[in-house]
This record gives structure tokens, sequence and C-alpha cells, in this order.
């Protein structure tokens, strides 16, 4: 004959099967002990920075009348920016860029326009256009 257990005893036999699970493997457990071998420890040296050759200049973030300041760092022809971060000694933001300042380091791709193609017409592609009547 099958017994039925009620939710009651089911969560009771859970919590009973918990704490002696804990108990069990709290009394076995061995602590952890950290080594203090000097080659092992870690080193906090920092690698070649990535904007150590970049051009440096202070400029204002132009998206809202507020005027903060930027530190842009380009490359060493002026061509690609590669980092802008908030300009310290600027009153206005202090260091601190707001999100719209943010995103303006996602978009400063510097593209020539000589070599930038207008607006493409379908024509260019090969595909067929009908004739208006």
């Amino acid at each position: 004959m099958k017994q039925r257990i009620s939710r009651r005893d089911f969560l009771k036999y859970l919590g009973l099967g918990t704490a002696g699970t804990a108990l069990i493997g709290g009394a076995s457990a061995v602590p952890a002990l950290a080594s203090t071998a000097a080659d092992k420890l870690p080193t906090f040296e920092m690698g070649p920075l990535k904007i150590s050759k970049a051009k440096e200049t202070a400029s204002v973030c132009a998206f809202c009348g507020v005027g903060c300041g930027l530190i842009v760092y380009s490359d060493e022809k002026g061509e690609r920016v590669l980092h802008i971060e908030g300009d310290p000694d600027n009153p206005n933001n202090e260091g601190s860029m707001c999100c719209k300042g943010i995103a303006l380091g996602d978009a400063n791709t510097i593209v020539d326009k000589k070599t930038q193609k207008g607006r493409q017409r379908p024509q260019d592609h090969g595909c067929a256009v009908p004739r208006s009547q």
C-alpha cells in the first residue's frame, strides 16, 4: 500500500536531512591555509600602458551645455581616438563623466569624408529598380 506523505512532513524531513548533512560535512572540514611562499605571492606590476605613446589633448564635451572637460587620447598621427576620460582639472565635472560623455568613447571613430561613400542606391548593387510611369 502507498503511504502518502504530507507537505508538512516533507519539509520536516528535508530540513532534518539538510541539517544532518551540514553537521557531518562541517565536522570533517579541514581549514584552508594560505601559502606564504614568496614565489606563489601575486605580483601587482603593471604591464605597458596602451596609451603611453598616445597624444593627449584637452577638449570639451559637445553633447550638452554643461561643458564638461575631457582628455582625449589619440594615436601619434591624430587619426584615431584611443581613449576618452574626464578631466580632473576641469571645475565643471572634476574628472567625472555623464552617460552621454561615456558613450562618446564608443562613437569616436574619425571618418575620412573623401573616401566615404555617399548615399547608396539599389542600382549600385545590381538590383533591378522598377521604372516609374
